[in-house]
């Protein structure tokens, strides 16, 4: 036996979202081509070091605390990564 559901019941239904339509993310850009020339140029000038630590961070995104902790056996020289962890 069917029973009708009354409105109150109704409020109480969960319903599904509408599948939103798939975006595709573009590469966030905060500096243009010749802003990062200069700036990895600067740091060049600063040392081989400090020019090694940014262009690690402008490549990979990673942050100055990352930077700072990162250790030698922290990388793997014989096995090649994947160039995104998420791949």
């Amino acid at each position: 036996m069917e029973t009708a559901m009354t409105p109150s019941i109704l409020k109480n239904v969960v319903r599904m979202p509408k599948q939103r339509a798939r975006q595709v993310r573009s590469r966030i850009s905060y500096l243009s081509n010749e802003q990062l020339e200069r700036f990895l140029e600067v740091a060049k000038e600063y040392g081989p070091r400090e020019h090694a630590m940014f262009l690690f961070a402008v490549a990979h995104g990673a942050r100055a605390q990352e930077i700072a902790n990162l250790r030698i056996t922290d990388i793997n020289f014989n096995k090649r990564a994947n160039p995104h962890p998420l791949a």
